[in-house]
């Protein structure tokens, strides 16, 4: 019994809607490479609108004034958080204004890229039309503009994490030097962007034990050579966190431990 999902076909004709006609031509253009792209920038495209008028004359959410405040210079680090979501924010207002539509543009941009990622993760178990259904119902969750607005050290994840697990499954399944090198630098970036990355980190190595083929992954140069240079990644970070007295651990122990098991 299969449970893969039946393609969708859409008949056309001369008497067939043009809108019917452009839905199929770009169902089909998948694999062409341009259908997964038009999607995405037409996702952006779209939201960028609704913020435009939704918050005109409105300010931007505080999370994305202390990203800003913490991308005025380049650091290892800050008092309360890891310095990705400070970086990317120096990078983009280097080419982009200091406005509300730019940081609005930046918080699509950051989500686009983990649908992107998501799409090459994809595109790996799945083909054709049941890719383009994987980004859809990931469009429907508020996490990829409502939440994603209020660019932070979490919103970063959104395209950190796909990115660490697409080089994961890469350097897994090829252990090709290379991937296992990204798969690191990937991993890296995501300790970067928030320390509960562990977890995720932690899954890739559960989930490599648990396959039929881990003999032969671990035996192979693939997990060490990512580890290597995952942590030479950390370092300069590893460093500051030393020189400063761990700051960021300061602040999370301080405003979450004795809170109550529900808190």
């Amino acid at each position: 019994m299969s449970l893969a999902w039946p393609a969708i076909g859409i008949e056309t004709n001369g008497s067939t809607p043009r809108w019917r006609r452009a839905l199929a031509i770009w169902i089909d253009a998948v694999e062409d490479g341009w259908a997964v792209p038009a999607l995405i920038a037409g996702f952006v495209a779209v939201w960028m609108i609704y913020f435009s008028i939704a918050y005109v004359g409105g300010d931007l959410h505080q999370d994305v004034i202390e990203t800003w405040s913490l991308g005025r210079s380049f650091a290892w680090g800050s008092s309360k958080h890891p310095p990705l979501m400070g970086w990317a924010a120096r990078a983009w207002t280097s080419a982009f204004p200091l406005t509300n539509w730019s940081f609005n543009l930046l918080a699509l941009t950051n989500a686009a890229a983990g649908l992107w990622a998501v799409d090459l993760i994809t595109r790996r178990f799945a083909r054709d039309d049941k890719r383009l259904i994987v980004l859809l119902l990931l469009m429907l969750l508020p996490v990829y503009q409502l939440h994603a607005q209020r660019f932070n050290a979490n919103a970063v994840l959104l395209s950190s994490w796909p990115l660490a697990t697409y080089c994961f499954l890469r350097s897994f399944e090829t252990r090709n030097v290379r991937w296992a090198i990204a798969a690191g630098l990937a991993a890296a970036l995501a300790m970067l962007g928030k320390y509960y990355s562990i977890f995720l980190i932690a899954s890739f190595a559960i989930a490599a034990l648990c396959h039929r083929e881990r003999r032969a992954y671990f035996a192979s140069s693939a997990p060490w050579v990512a580890a290597l240079s995952g942590l030479a990644a950390l370092t300069p970070h590893l460093i500051w966190l030393g020189m400063t007295g761990a700051q960021p651990f300061s602040h999370a122990i301080a405003h979450h431990v004795g809170k109550t098991g529900a808190a």
